[in-house]
């Protein structure tokens, strides 16, 4: 099934009718990010100076490939060097008011995921807007410029090699 997906997307993106979705393709982003994390602190685009690679994998709480790949996932973070983050963006959290808030804190939890989720809001949403699908993982570098490839899908393995590839640069 996920290879089938794979092959129609590839299918669609070659022949025009799908348009990847680049950090690149928002007016001002990074520059424009203002949100809150899910602990309520304030994060503006000084988040992506904290690290030469930022993983901002996007997310959602009604994506089963996102919850099914969050334990591999916060596996992965423990390995990473110092100079690498991942910092998720829930695309269906707006406010720890929302229903989905909680739910988002659980598969975290349960997952052993213990990094930073943006909530979405009026900033973000031209860029979760654009998405195909979810998950869809965007490379950073420390000013929050677009590096590498988006993936869309739970590839995990590809962003450990998108990550690797980049620190070898």
């Amino acid at each position: 099934m996920k290879k089938m997906l794979a092959i129609l997307l590839a299918v669609l993106f070659t022949a025009g009718a799908l348009s990847p979705v680049s950090a690149e393709t928002i007016p001002g982003f990074p520059a424009c990010l203002s949100t809150a994390d899910m602990d309520g602190s304030p994060v503006d685009a000084s988040i992506f100076a904290r690290a030469d690679v930022t993983v901002l994998h996007i997310w959602g709480t009604d994506c089963g490939p996102c919850i099914a790949e969050m334990p591999e996932i916060a596996a992965w973070i423990s390995g990473l060097p110092e100079n690498v983050q991942v910092i998720g963006l829930l695309t269906d959290v707006w406010s720890p008011d929302d229903r989905t808030f909680t739910l988002a804190r659980k598969i975290l939890e349960l997952a052993g995921a213990d990094f930073v989720n943006l909530l979405n809001n009026d900033t973000l949403a031209p860029l979760t807007g654009m998405i195909v699908g979810t998950p869809t993982t965007f490379f950073l570098d420390s000013s929050g410029n677009l590096i590498g490839e988006p993936v869309l899908g739970a590839y995990t393995d590809k962003y450990r090699e998108t990550v690797d590839e980049l620190l070898a640069r």
